[in-house]
């Protein structure tokens, strides 16, 4: 199953509050923040997360009590923000489009980081204002709307911003130039012809470098698989497949693509032999029309 932009998010929030975290830092601590805390204060007898006692009223620290450790608000503020931002997220990323991760443009995967670090770094420091992670969330989501519509009215502002397809099997000829300006390898494109069940090279006709990164694949005319066009045969069409019954819960979704209701479901389903419906796991009509089920496990 393809991850959604939303999995992606998440991978990236939790590789960068990893990165928060780690021993050489990601972040840079100035002059003015607390050498044993890193809070705020300028210096640490200003403070107020741990207790230290001084000597000689120099100002130099002699003992620091106990480990620095997040209170239980700084804790449960954490995890407010964590969820805040998460469906702030979601919101943003549903409002920018439907794409899957495959399908990324280098724009829409600079503006996942990005929106995946603006989240994180309020996150981790509770002392931070909310709105130093809002608001560059949604510019960037803004930014990436705007740049979408202005990308489908301007065609040449998408090829500079996204790039352009990149033809690397020219009529069965490997395009040497093309995959040398794209860094593109001989091994990277066997990969991918494998992945798209075109494994042998001589079987291909086109290959094309698409702008997400993906390969596709026109196979030569005698490589291709049989179409029903190539046997004349007239079959009629097929409808769309749909789950009506899911964990003896009546999907309506499913119903109102098809065009039924209730009933119509409930005489299918007892002209099919099944069960009561509390004892059914799903049950889905196939491109022919019709219904299969199964019975829940007791």
């Amino acid at each position: 199953m393809p991850s959604s932009l939303a999995n992606s998010y998440l991978s990236l929030s939790l590789m960068s509050l990893a990165m928060v975290h780690l021993p050489f830092g990601t972040r840079r601590e100035s002059d003015d923040t607390c050498s044993i805390c890193r809070c705020a204060s300028v210096t640490p007898q200003m403070c107020r997360r741990s207790p230290i006692s001084l000597h000689n009223g120099s100002g130099s620290v002699a003992q620091y009590i106990g480990e620095v450790k997040p209170g239980v608000q700084d804790l449960l503020t954490v995890f407010l923000r964590t969820i805040l931002f998460y469906f702030v997220a979601l919101i943003l990323i549903r409002l920018m489009g439907k794409r899957e991760v495959g399908q990324l443009s280098p724009f829409d995967l600079v503006v996942a980081i990005m929106i995946a670090e603006a989240a994180v770094f309020v996150i981790d420091d509770p002392r931070t204002s909310v709105w130093t992670g809002l608001i560059p969330m949604t510019t960037l989501a803004a930014l990436q709307i705007v740049l979408s519509c202005l990308c489908i009215k301007f065609p040449r502002l998408m090829s500079l911003i996204n790039g352009r397809p990149t033809v690397i099997i020219d009529d069965g000829q490997i395009n040497e130039g093309n995959m040398r300006r794209s860094r593109y390898t001989v091994h990277e494109l066997m990969e991918q012809l494998r992945q798209q069940q075109s494994p042998s090279l001589p079987d291909v006709q086109y290959a094309i470098l698409e702008m997400s990164g993906s390969l596709s694949v026109i196979p030569k005319t005698k490589s291709r698989p049989v179409q029903v066009q190539d046997l004349n045969m007239d079959l009629p069409a097929e409808g769309l497949p749909a789950a009506l019954v899911v964990d003896a819960t009546i999907n309506y979704d499913g119903l109102h693509t098809l065009g039924r209701d209730r009933e119509w479901l409930m005489g299918q389903l007892q002209q099919a032999g099944a069960p009561q419906l509390s004892e059914i796991f799903v049950a889905a009509v196939d491109r022919s029309g019709s219904l299969w089920w199964q019975r829940r496990e007791s």
